[in-house]
C-alpha cells in the first residue's frame, strides 16, 4: 500500500513533470557543455578527484534527480498507453482537471477514476523504488 509521503512524491513528479523535463535538458546541455567525462557513470559512492567543478555538477544532478523522476513518469504513460490510464494522468497531472471533469469526460464513475488512478500511481511507485527515489521499509 502507498502511503501519503511516497504518493505526495510521485504526485509532486507528475505535476511539476514538464519544469523537470526542461531541468533535465538543460542539465544535460551543461554536461555537453562544460565536456564532462564520462565519470558521471561511476560507482555511487566513489569520488573522482580529477575535476572539482565535475564533482560538483555531479552532486547536484543527484541531488536533483530530475533525469530519473522523468523516466518514471515517462515508463507509467508507456505502461498504461492506450489504456484510459494515461488519460486520467493527462488530465489529473499534466492539465490539472478535478475528479469530476475527468469521469464526465471518461464517461466513469469517479470511484472508478480513483481506483483506475491508483493502480497507475503504485506502478509510478514501483518504477520509482527501482530508480531508488523511493525506500520502502
Amino acid at each position: 500500500m502507498i502511503d501519503k509521503e511516497m504518493k505526495n512524491q510521485i504526485e509532486n513528479a507528475l505535476y511539476n513533470y514538464n519544469s523537470l523535463k526542461l531541468l533535465k535538458d538543460d542539465l544535460l546541455e551543461d554536461v555537453a557543455y562544460i565536456g564532462m567525462t564520462s565519470a558521471y557513470n561511476k560507482m555511487p559512492g566513489t569520488v573522482n578527484f580529477g575535476n572539482a567543478k565535475e564533482n560538483q555538477f555531479i552532486k547536484y544532478i543527484d541531488k536533483t534527480r530530475a533525469d530519473k523522476w522523468v523516466m518514471v513518469v515517462d515508463k507509467t504513460l508507456d505502461y498504461f498507453k492506450g489504456t484510459g490510464n494515461d488519460k486520467i494522468l493527462r488530465l489529473r497531472y499534466f492539465e490539472k482537471r478535478r475528479h469530476v471533469y475527468i469521469s464526465n469526460t471518461l464517461h466513469c464513475d469517479p470511484s472508478n477514476m480513483y481506483d483506475r488512478l491508483n493502480d497507475t500511481l503504485n506502478y509510478a511507485l514501483l518504477i520509482a523504488v527501482q530508480y531508488q527515489l523511493i525506500k520502502i521499509v
